[in-house]
Parts: C-alpha cells; sequence; structure tokens
C-alpha cells in the first residue's frame, strides 16, 4: 500500500512538472505575447499621433477650402452684377454653338430675352457668316478680329461690333465661345453720314469755279482742285505738286514770306490780292483767302486757302484808270499818313507841285503845318467814319490861287499794303466861288440870300447829289446797313432843306412887311413839345436825347408862329452841331415880368471872337470840323422875331463844350 502510494506521489510530482514546465512555457509564451502587445501598443500610439496631426491638418485645410469657396463665391457674385450690367453684350456658347448664357445687354441688343436665348443655336439670332467665322477660327485655331456684323431689330438694321475669345476648362477638355458684342448703329449712321459729305465735299472740290489749295509751310503742296491745276497751267496735281512755293528757283506765290507773316500775325488772310505765277511764266492776279490749321502743339501743320483770277478785273482796273485821267478834276490816292501813293488828272497845273514832285512825298513834306494838318484831320476823319466826307478849301496852286470842293472816301486798295488809303477827288469851284463873292457884293438882300444859297443850301444838297450818285453807280455794292445809313443821312438833309426852305419864307415875309404880329396867352409847355415832336426822327438817327424841364401851365404872351420859328431853329442849330449820343436841354428861368428861355447843347461850341458877330448877318465861320458851321439865316430870323416882342436873344458858348442860346419873352397870367 505504501509503495503504491510512493508511486503515485511520484507520478503526481511528475505530472507537476510537466504541469510546471507547461506554465512556465505559457508564461514564457505570455510574456512574448505581452512584448509584442507593448511593441504593437507603441506603434499604435505613433500612427494615432501622426493620425491626430493628420486630422489637424486636414481641418487647416477644410478651412482654407471654406475661405476659397467664399471668395470664389463672391468674385462669381461680382463677375454676375459685372456681366449683367456690363455696357458691352455678352453671349457664351459651348463648342457646338448652343448658347447657355447671356448678359442683360446682349438681350437688349438681340431684342430677345434671356429665356430666349438660352439654348438657341448662334446661327439663330446672328448671321450665319457670323458662325462660320467662329468655326473657322476653332478649326485654323488663329487669333480672332472684330467684325462688325448686321441684325435685323424690330424690322430696322442695327450693327454690332462682335469680338471673340475662346475659352478651356481647367483640365482642358472642353472649350467655351465668349462673343462680347457692342452698338455701333450710331457709329455706322455717322460714318455713312462722313462718307456722303466727303462726297460732296469732292464734288464741290472738283467742280469749284475757284482753286482750293493746302500748302505746308515749307512750300509743298499737299492738296489742289482741277480748277486751279488748269488756272495754273499743269496737266495734273502730281505735275504741280513737285513744285515748290518756297524755291528761289520759281517763286510761284509771291512774295510767300509776307503772306506767311500776315497768316502768322493774323490767323488767317480774307481776300488779300497777290501775284501767282503760272507754268509758263505768265503771272495772274489773285484774289486770296486763306487760314493756317495747327497742330496739338500750337505749329502750324499747313495752309489751305482758295484764290480767285482777277486779272482780268485789274486789267479793266486799267481801263478806268485811263478814263479817270482824262477828267478834269483831280483825283488823289493818299494812304492814311499822308503819303501820295497816285495822282490822276489832265490838268496838273491844279497841283500844288508838278505831279513827280508829289508822288511818294507826305502831306506834310509838301504844304505849311496849318494846311497839311486840316488835309490829315480831313484823311484820318473819313477812314474812321468808314464813309464819304466833303471839304472845301483854297490853295495857291501853280496857275494861282484856286478855291476846290473835294470828297474823301475811303478804300481798301490791292496789293499787300497794311495801311488805310482815301480817294481824294478835288473839283475846281473857283468860278463859282467868285460868282457868289461878286453876287454877295452886289447888296446886302441878295449877299444874304445867296449866301443862304451857297452854304445853307450848297451843303444838303450837295450831299443828296452825292448819296444819290452813290446810290446809282454803287448801289448793288452797299450793303444793308450801309444802305441804311445813307438813307438816314437823306433824311437828315430833306430834314434841314426844309427847315431853310421855311426859314426862307419867314424871312421874306417879314422883310415884305407880310407877316403881322400877333400876340396871346400861350402854353410855353405845348409850344415846345409840339417843335420837339418835328425832330424825333432826326433825333434818333443821331441818338440824340431832348430834355425838356419846362412844365405845363407855363404862360406866356407871344406870336405863337414867330415863337415855334424862334424854337425850331435853336433846336435845329443845337441837333445839327451836336455830338452824337450826347442831349440838348431846354429849360426856362422866372425872370419877372419875362421868362428865359434856355437851348442848351454839347457840341463843338463856338470861339468867343465869333460870337459878337453871330447875329448880325455876316456868314463868319463859328468853327471848323471837318464842314463849316455858318450863322444861318435862322438867326437872323430869330432875333428879328424876338425883337418883335421887345425881348432880347444871346448865347453863351465854350469850343468843345457847347453853346446855350437863350430869349426872353412876357410872361402872361391866364384869366
Amino acid at each position: 500500500m505504501k509503495k503504491s502510494e510512493k508511486y503515485t506521489q511520484e507520478e503526481i510530482i511528475s505530472q507537476l512538472n510537466e504541469e510546471i514546465k507547461r506554465l512556465n512555457k505559457e508564461i514564457q509564451q505570455f510574456s512574448e505575447i505581452q512584448e509584442q502587445n507593448q511593441a504593437q501598443s507603441a506603434e499604435l500610439e505613433i500612427q494615432n499621433e501622426e493620425l491626430i496631426a493628420t486630422r489637424y491638418e486636414l481641418e487647416l485645410q477644410n478651412e482654407e477650402l471654406k475661405r476659397t469657396q467664399s471668395e470664389i463665391e463672391q468674385l462669381l457674385n461680382k463677375f454676375n452684377i459685372l456681366f449683367n450690367l456690363a455696357p458691352v453684350g455678352f453671349l457664351l456658347a459651348s463648342e457646338n454653338f448652343i448658347i447657355i448664357d447671356a448678359n442683360k445687354k446682349a438681350t437688349e441688343l438681340l431684342a430677345l430675352s434671356e429665356k430666349e436665348l438660352i439654348s438657341k443655336e448662334i446661327s439663330e439670332v446672328l448671321p450665319n457668316s457670323f458662325k462660320n467665322y467662329i468655326h473657322s477660327v476653332l478649326r485654323k485655331k488663329e487669333k480672332a478680329e472684330s467684325i462688325d456684323i448686321e441684325i435685323n431689330c424690330n424690322n430696322e438694321p442695327r450693327y454690332l461690333r462682335a469680338d471673340l475669345k475662346i475659352l478651356e476648362n481647367i483640365l482642358e477638355t472642353e472649350k467655351f465661345i465668349l462673343i462680347s458684342l457692342t452698338d455701333i448703329t450710331l457709329l455706322h449712321q455717322i460714318h455713312k453720314q462722313l462718307e456722303e459729305s466727303e462726297e460732296k465735299f469732292r464734288s464741290i472740290f472738283e467742280q469749284a469755279p475757284i482753286g482750293i489749295y493746302r500748302t505746308t509751310p515749307d512750300g509743298k503742296f499737299l492738296l489742289a482742285n482741277p480748277k486751279l491745276i488748269s488756272m495754273l497751267g499743269y496737266s495734273s496735281f502730281e505735275e504741280l505738286q513737285s513744285i515748290n512755293l518756297e524755291g528761289e528757283d520759281y517763286p510761284m506765290q509771291k512774295p510767300r514770306e509776307l503772306f506767311k507773316k500776315k497768316i502768322e500775325q493774323f490767323g488767317e488772310i480774307d481776300g488779300e490780292p497777290n501775284i501767282w505765277r503760272c507754268k509758263d511764266g505768265r503771272e495772274i492776279i489773285i484774289r486770296e483767302t486763306a487760314k493756317a490749321v495747327y497742330d496739338e502743339k500750337g505749329n502750324i501743320k499747313y495752309y489751305e486757302g482758295v484764290i480767285e483770277d482777277i486779272t482780268e478785273e485789274e486789267k479793266l482796273k486799267e481801263t478806268l484808270n485811263a478814263i479817270i485821267k482824262s477828267i478834269p478834276d483831280l483825283l488823289i490816292i493818299i494812304d492814311e499818313d499822308g503819303t501820295y501813293i497816285d495822282i490822276f488828272t489832265s490838268n496838273e497845273s491844279l497841283l500844288y507841285a508838278p505831279r513827280e514832285e508829289l508822288l511818294g512825298k507826305k502831306l506834310e513834306q509838301v504844304f505849311p503845318k496849318e494846311i497839311s494838318d486840316f488835309f490829315m484831320k480831313s484823311i484820318h476823319s473819313a477812314i474812321k467814319g468808314g464813309r464819304p466826307i466833303i471839304i472845301n478849301y483854297e490853295l495857291d496852286v501853280q496857275i494861282g490861287h484856286k478855291y476846290f470842293e473835294a470828297i474823301l472816301t475811303p478804300i481798301k486798295l490791292d496789293l499787300l499794303s497794311e495801311k488805310q488809303k482815301v480817294i481824294f477827288l478835288a473839283r475846281d469851284v473857283t468860278d463859282r466861288k467868285q460868282i457868289e463873292i461878286e453876287l454877295v457884293n452886289a447888296n446886302y438882300e441878295k449877299d444874304l440870300f445867296f449866301s443862304i444859297i451857297g452854304y445853307d443850301l450848297r451843303d444838303p444838297i450837295t450831299s443828296l447829289v452825292t448819296y444819290a450818285d452813290i446810290f446809282i453807280n454803287y448801289f448793288d455794292k452797299l450793303d444793308a446797313e450801309q444802305i441804311k445809313d445813307y438813307t438816314l443821312k437823306v433824311s437828315q438833309e430833306i430834314y434841314t432843306l426844309k427847315n431853310l426852305i421855311e426859314n426862307l419864307l419867314d424871312w421874306s415875309k417879314s422883310q415884305s412887311g407880310k407877316l403881322d404880329y400877333l400876340p396871346e396867352i400861350t402854353d410855353l409847355y405845348n409850344l415846345i413839345e409840339n417843335v420837339i415832336l418835328i425832330y424825333n426822327n432826326m433825333l434818333k438817327s443821331k441818338n440824340l436825347t431832348i430834355i425838356s424841364t419846362v412844365q405845363p401851365k407855363t404862360y406866356c404872351y407871344v406870336d405863337r408862329f414867330m415863337i415855334s420859328s424862334v424854337l425850331r431853329n435853336l433846336i435845329s442849330n443845337a441837333m445839327k452841331f451836336s455830338y452824337t449820343n450826347s442831349t440838348i436841354e431846354i429849360y426856362v428861368e422866372d425872370i419877372d415880368p419875362y421868362l428865359k428861355v434856355y437851348v442848351k447843347d454839347y457840341g463843338i461850341g463856338i470861339p468867343p471872337e465869333n460870337i459878337e458877330t453871330l447875329f448880325q448877318g455876316e456868314n463868319s465861320e463859328i468853327m471848323s470840323t471837318g464842314k463849316t458851321r455858318e450863322a444861318g439865316l435862322g438867326l437872323q430870323i430869330s432875333q428879328n422875331f424876338i425883337q418883335k416882342h421887345n425881348c432880347i436873344i444871346g448865347v453863351e458858348s465854350e469850343v468843345g463844350k457847347g453853346s446855350t442860346f437863350f430869349f426872353t419873352i412876357p410872361k402872361a397870367t391866364p384869366k
């Protein structure tokens, strides 16, 4: 039993040892597994850290993608706004020519809605030729150019300028066609009008009866019309273009330097004569109008102008000059400096000196100062006034003492001089003057009447004759303003004659005793106003104003006819010798038992030495201003009528400032 127990213990021990070995083996295996797990765990930790880093990086990339997406959306919104608000129409089409987008301007230009445009084929809204052009650009891969197309819009033509751009997606797998459309209808109309204008200009240019040119500052022809080419004797523009206007060997336009100087100074020349040389050497006289055209820097690009051949006209002038030379009067051309330019007469003995000695000299070199000053003043007066003036003078000429009457007419003579000139047409009136002197010496009455006819009547009649001659001979050359001016002057002279005739009748009646003195109570205000009404037109023609401060119910005891005549003469004289744009004043002073009436002007005035003889019937000069102011019959009549009222008449005057005539009349108190 003990032996079997022992065997059993050994067996158990053996089993335990086996079990221990197994357990050790398992422990070893477990240790190995545990080591492996530890290694795997470390690796997992590393991978986890990498995953965390990758996740953080992905989160950053996600934020960046969101920001980029937002920017893209903003840009897309901006693009859509610009796309739809652009002033140019845009069409976006696929590679197969189907429209996939269109902006607002495109819908307006094509008169179709966006819905109507989308999915349409390009040739359905634009000409088929434009589609062919796009196809050609795609096929040849060439650079697209702008092309003008015409469409029908609401039954009216519309012209568009189309630009083409081929677009591709990022992967270059798909192409798009971007078409921009600009409305050029107005531009097309302007071009059409311009073409029509150019055609009209070309027609006028080629058919104009005058020469038209354009030349460079250095003398080269840029342009010339057929008339100019034929006028100068050339067969073609190319032949004319080979000529240099500045060339010393061929001075076609002469003097060229003076022409350029005037253009640079005044910017243009208007209707000035010049001399041009033709191909065959002939010189023609032309009338030229030209101006300079400048570039943006202010330099002259070229001159352009027109010329008219006036050679025959000048020949006619020469013929007229020959006729002028045959007349007995003196016809002298003098410039504004008083230089003798030319003299025409058949009787040189009427000249102050021989013709050869006068030509080229100035008046101050020929005459004493007093005489030369008188002539110069007259010349400047004619030039300044721009119209003929008449002067009378006496002079010791080669055959003795002579009296002359002359008309000075300002002119703008031809041929390149900038100085103004006058035609001095003088007539020997010595015989007439001598007759006048003889008649004056006959007796006082004849002296009075003939002096009136010789002076007071002569001036207005001579003026009327002069104006009649001007109207007869030069009417077609006068403009409307000149005709109006001469007509007003004729009206003035007629009023002067009318007043003079009335004075003659009054004087005749008073001298013959047929004019009775019939005083009555009269309102002086009404007398003055009635006389002013007579001269309204003359006042307007000289731009004069009469201011009367005489009040209604200013009563006087006078002969209405006589005092009206006195007022008429004094107001007429005041108007005659007042400066233009001045005032005539009429006022009254109460010096009981009289009224003192004043007529004041702001005219040429009277020298003190002549006032004493003013009412004595002597036709002495009062002031010389290009025409002589005379005492005249009117003052004689006025004095006569005032004396019949047992009153006085007088004058106060200062040369250059005016005169104040006054007279007294009896006061009256109405019942």
